[in-house]
This record gives structure tokens, C-alpha cells and sequence, in this order.
């Protein structure tokens, strides 16, 4: 982060290096992002169309949530495991 923040400061003062400085932010900007995100909010989305199968996916511990589409239903379920490669900060 400290060559993100030295390329900024370099920007700042020497106009042809502008364009690195830009670039640099967006780097920094998408680290802190990323970090930044909470994976435990992460869904997952399942289309089914047969009444059994919907009666099932309901019935499930994961289950979220439910939306009615002309034929078929749009099933959102927690994750079952998460993946927490991304250090929080």
C-alpha cells in the first residue's frame, strides 16, 4: 500500500506521472475492496419449475428465499460452507 500511496503523491507533483498516479488508485481502491468484503453474505440462486423439487429447496436449512417467475421459482439459499480466503482487516 505504501507504493500505491508513493505513486499518488508522485502524480500529484509531476504531471506526466498523472496517469500512473490513476492507476494506482484504482489498485489500492480494488485491494481495500476486496478485503473489505463479506463473504457471509453471499447467496445462491437456484431456477426450479417442478413442485417437488420447490417443496424440497423450501423445506431446506438454507433456504433464504423465494420469487415467483412465470413458470418456475427463483430459490436463494445461504451458502453451506464459506470460503474466507480474504483477510478482513
Amino acid at each position: 500500500m505504501e507504493a500505491v500511496s508513493n505513486a499518488r503523491r508522485e502524480g500529484d507533483v509531476d504531471k506526466p506521472k498523472a496517469m500512473i498516479a490513476e492507476m494506482m488508485t484504482l489498485v489500492g481502491n480494488s485491494a481495500f475492496g476486496r478485503s473489505g468484503m463479506d463473504m457471509s453474505k453471499h447467496k445462491e440462486v437456484k431456477y426450479e419449475s417442478n413442485d417437488k423439487a420447490i417443496k424440497s429447496k423450501i423445506e431446506h436449512f438454507t433456504f433464504h428465499g423465494l420469487e415467483e417467475l412465470n413458470d418456475s421459482c427463483e430459490i436463494t439459499m445461504k451458502k453451506r460452507r464459506l470460503n474466507n480466503k480474504n483477510p478482513i482487516h
